[in-house]
């Protein structure tokens, strides 16, 4: 392969790594948010230190969870492909 197609190679690889970030921060980020909007009475009972179930704990802190989770591998995606077009040639 030439230089020219080994360069443009490697501006797919890093559109595809880059797309899969922008994936994972928009469906991954956000939307747990506004799940958690939906849970607000369980998460203020669990802040006021309410007696609440195993269930309501859940509702509270899983779409943190997931949040945080896609928010790193989002971040890890696009220094991926940061890294991939360090390796294009001149």
């Amino acid at each position: 392969m030439g230089k020219a197609s080994e360069n443009e190679r490697i501006k797919l690889r890093a559109t595809y790594l880059n797309n899969i970030a922008v994936g994972l921060i928009v469906g991954g980020g956000f939307l747990p948010l506004f799940v958690l909007m939906q849970h607000t009475d369980s998460i203020i009972a669990v802040i006021e230190g309410q007696h609440v179930s195993i269930s309501s704990y859940a509702a509270a802190l899983s779409p943190v969870f997931v949040c945080v989770l896609a928010m790193f591998f989002g971040q890890d995606f696009r220094l991926r492909a940061l890294n991939t077009l360090n390796e294009l040639q001149d």
